[in-house]
């Protein structure tokens, strides 16, 4: 008998764009930043020698780029799965990458340098985008649920919190910035 092997949809790989991206940005904007700003608070004995807004910056890679893209990725893997249905509009789920990946790197290049005005606008800009790609992804989840006509499991309260916690700290973290 033979196999006939399907191509990958993009719902059964989408995890993988955003495991990549949240690996990246930790391994550059995350470690590689925080060591280089740890070593000059080291170099100047100070750390105060640092700006806030490179270790907002920093902070914020490693939240919205490490943690935020790993919960989108393995989100948008695994609920489908718990719920024995496919993911609603994978088109618009990986959108939702790029969303994400163009403001977090607008932000976390233009934070640091927002005394000037351009930059500060495109920092505001950065984090707009994040939150256009949180709602979609909450938007996303949530019909893949409706759509699966399973009852609500014990489980499906604490990704809703999480969910609504996920949103109200990328406001939260606009409010910060401005």
């Amino acid at each position: 008998e033979q196999v006939v092997l399907q191509p990958a949809s993009p719902a059964d790989t989408i995890y993988r764009r955003f495991f990549k991206a949240g690996i990246a940005t930790t391994l550059t904007a995350g470690a590689v930043w925080g060591a280089l700003l740890l070593i000059t608070i080291g170099l100047k004995g100070s750390f105060t020698a640092i700006s806030i807004f490179d270790i907002n910056a920093h902070g914020h890679a490693q939240i919205f780029g490490w943690v935020g893209l790993f919960v989108m990725g393995f989100a948008y893997q695994a609920f489908p799965r718990f719920k024995h249905t496919s993911l609603w509009n994978p088109r618009l789920a990986v959108l939702t990458f790029y969303l994400m990946l163009a403001g977090l790197i607008l932000r976390v290049i233009a934070e640091p340098l927002h005394r000037f005005a351009p930059f500060f606008w495109l920092a505001l800009l950065g984090t707009f985008l994040e939150l256009v790609a949180i709602g979609l992804f909450i938007v996303i989840i949530a019909e893949t649920f409706r759509r699966s006509q399973k009852p609500l499991a014990a489980y499906d309260y604490y990704i809703a919190v999480a969910f609504i916690w996920f949103f109200a700290q990328a406001v939260l973290d606009l409010f910060h910035l401005y």
